[in-house]
């Protein structure tokens, strides 16, 4: 039995695998029309303006007959006359596009059952049939472009059924390729872009992802002027999700405690510490006096008594202005070491006085951890736009 394929250029094979192309092109295109319509009769008529157009010779009738007898001589095409005109018959037809819907059923069927297995086997072999476009190098008349659509658009769903399968069978990085091909091809199609988003993702290319989201957006919008559907705003919003759990959390902030112990023997200073108590209209407190008054001392007494309303820390610092064979501490020494014990690296403490000052008064106005300066820093999380350039790294 003769093998008929127009899956690809139109081809007739005897079972020996001899090529039986008609050589005349009439005749390929009047094989190509009868396969097509395989178990449709087509009239005289139809067949005849299609052939010959508007320039019918006499002899059209006869020419026609006599193709139809060449053909069912020359390559086994089983036609019947069938009233006023002929008809493919498709019962035993080795036909490479029946082959193909039949497959293609079967897949789609075994993967709606979750037989994923099987799915892939029919799927792929199915796909293995197409050796390039619908009966290439041959015209089609108009009348039979819905017949060239269905067939296309089944090949398309095929593929897209087929992928479905291997990314259910992890084959993601194989796939990926295959997929920006076809997308490029077809980019209106939304299930192949929700495939490409999703193997990009499974690939650990969640980067990749996104941006192929946010390309699939754009073009939907140029084009249609239409937003993604739910299956891919779905799809994104997962990746969203995972990924923001699946991020590390952020290292919680350092709370300084770095008040020294009060003096065990402390006595008296009762009306300074009173008026420390008072509220005063600024924030800044100052002890003036000659050393060894016990300034340093009143202020680490009031400091121990207030710690529980400062929750974000305590800072304290010896400048070492009369320490006995000490060098006074630089400015910029001073605020390295607030900015190292707020949790800042070393190597981010910015080289000069002017800087360092900068960066410290943004810590102690409450400002975000280092990425931004926007939100109030907490000690067990990052600011909001700092998880968000997370999730986009």
């Amino acid at each position: 039995m003769p093998e008929f394929k127009v899956l690809g250029p139109l081809e007739v094979r005897d079972p020996g695998g001899r090529v039986l192309v008609p050589s005349r092109r009439k005749a390929r295109l009047l094989l190509a029309i009868l396969l097509l319509r395989a178990g449709s009769p087509i009239t005289t008529d139809q067949l005849l303006e299609t052939l010959w157009e508007d320039a019918q010779p006499s002899s059209a009738r006869a020419n026609l007959q006599s193709y139809i007898s060449h053909l069912r001589r020359f390559a086994g095409a089983p036609i019947l006359t069938y009233g006023d005109g002929y008809l493919l018959d498709p019962d035993g037809l080795d036909y490479d596009a029946a082959a193909f819907e039949r497959m293609a059923a079967l897949g789609r069927r075994a993967l709606a059952e979750g037989r994923l297995g099987e799915a892939d086997r029919q799927l792929t072999a199915a796909m293995a049939l197409w050796r390039g476009d619908l009966l290439d190098g041959l015209v089609l008349p108009e009348w039979l472009q819905p017949d060239r659509i269905r067939l296309e658009e089944l090949r398309l769903a095929a593929f897209e059924d087929a992928t479905a399968a291997a990314l259910a069978l992890g084959r993601h990085n194989e796939l990926i390729p295959a997929l920006r091909e076809f997308t490029g091809r077809h980019p209106l199609r939304e299930r192949g872009w929700a495939h490409l988003v999703h193997a990009c993702h499974l690939a650990g290319r969640t980067a990749e992802a996104l941006d192929t989201y946010q390309s699939v957006a754009r073009v939907l919008d140029r084009e249609l002027g239409v937003s993604p559907g739910q299956e891919l705003r779905d799809l994104h919003e997962k990746i969203l999700r995972e990924n923001a759990e699946a991020a590390e959390p952020p290292p919680a902030m350092p709370v300084p405690r770095q008040l020294p112990a009060p003096l065990p023997d402390f006595v008296g200073r009762r009306a300074l510490l009173a008026a420390l108590e008072r509220p005063w209209p600024s924030p800044w407190y100052a002890l003036t006096g000659m050393g060894g008054v016990g300034k340093t001392a009143l202020a680490v007494r009031w400091a121990a008594r207030a710690a529980a309303r400062f929750p974000d820390g305590q800072l304290h610092l010896d400048l070492r202005g009369y320490t006995p064979c000490s060098t006074p501490m630089s400015p910029y020494e001073a605020l390295t070491r607030f900015l190292r014990a707020f949790g800042m690296p070393y190597e981010q403490i910015p080289g000069s006085v002017d800087e360092a000052a900068v960066l410290y008064r943004s810590c102690w106005r409450g400002a975000g951890c280092w990425s931004c300066s926007t939100t109030p820093r907490t000690t067990s999380r990052c600011c909001r736009c700092c998880r968000r350039t997370r999730a986009r790294r």
